[in-house]
């Protein structure tokens, strides 16, 4: 095996004191509170859908928060260790209305191409964009 380089030597030391300090830690009290504004968010949105007149147009401030949440939330429980994160790996997909092959599948070829134009899935999202980013 090659010799163990500086850079991995200072990264592992980082890794160490932020464990130490606890960054890995689940607080469960926060993340109930995440979930619980997730929830409502969804839950107002769809309320709001399904008001007659101009108040169903204003389900999409709700509903697009609980999306991209849902999506935060799920991307974090997708990247972790413990049995609360395996047991979360389908919250994503459902999360913001998407096949779980569909999700791994982006988010995996975003980490291996991440900011790649023309590779990247989250920079090419056609027909939201309808221009290419310079």
């Amino acid at each position: 095996a090659p010799p163990t380089s500086e850079l991995t030597r200072a990264f592992r030391r980082l890794g160490a004191r932020l464990r130490s300090e606890g960054w890995w830690e689940r607080d469960l009290g926060q993340e109930a509170t995440w979930l619980a504004i997730w929830a409502l968010l969804l839950v107002s949105g769809m309320a709001l859908a399904h008001q007659s007149g101009w108040l169903s147009g204003l389900a999409v401030l709700p509903l697009t928060l609980a999306f991209v949440s849902g999506a935060w939330l799920g991307h974090d429980y997708d990247h972790g260790v413990d049995s609360v994160c395996r047991g979360m790996r389908l919250f994503a997909p459902l999360a913001i209305g998407i096949s779980p092959s569909w999700w791994s599948d982006k988010h995996n070829k975003h980490h291996a191409l991440t900011n790649q134009m023309g590779a990247d899935p989250d920079l090419a999202m056609p027909p939201l964009f309808l221009w290419p980013p310079h």
